[in-house]
């Protein structure tokens, strides 16, 4: 990470050098989370999207740092939900789905961008469930179930796919019980 810092400071403007520092921060956030130390991975996930958000004032329009902050949101969503915050984490899951909206309906046909989106669904229907809005879930379950069955179509053979269809009927069929 070092030298990727020392690269950004030399040439700021350089966005594929800040990306990449981006990037580092959101791998040793990873490694941290992993190793129990959620205060500094929360830290460096934070250190993340400020150079994310540098980068898409820059250039607003950049695909690839808009999908890379909507995966940082959900990141630290994820921390802050272990930690019993969840309005935090809704606060980073919605912000995620709303770049995510905005990527799809850029280029619908993008079939990563739409998956992230069916996989927002997803993560925002666990965490309202946190907070007992069962219509909401299902709203969103539907969605993600709905996205990932028109995605299953183009590739019936994809287990992550299948994987996901069966997690979400699964949570469906949890709300009607």
């Amino acid at each position: 990470m070092q030298i990727k810092q020392r690269l950004s400071k030399a040439d700021p403007r350089n966005a594929a050098w800040m990306l990449e520092l981006a990037i580092a921060h959101s791998r040793a956030a990873d490694i941290l989370n992993q190793q129990g130390n959620r205060a500094a991975a929360l830290d460096q996930y934070r250190t993340t999207l400020d150079i994310q958000d540098r980068l898409v004032k820059a250039d607003p329009r950049n695909a690839s740092v808009l999908r890379s902050i909507s995966v940082t949101h959900v990141d630290l969503g994820t921390l802050l939900q272990i930690d019993g915050d969840v309005a935090g984490a809704l606060d980073h899951y919605r912000t995620a789905h709303a770049i995510r909206e905005r990527l799809v309906k850029a280029d619908a046909a993008n079939a990563l961008w739409q998956l992230d989106l069916a996989r927002s669904h997803a993560v925002l229907a666990r965490a309202l469930d946190r907070q007992g809005g069962v219509e909401q879930v299902r709203a969103h379950l539907e969605q993600a179930i709905a996205i990932t069955a028109r995605l299953k179509q183009s590739s019936p053979d994809d287990i992550a796919l299948q994987r996901d269809l069966a997690s979400y009927d699964a949570e469906i069929d949890k709300l009607r019980r």
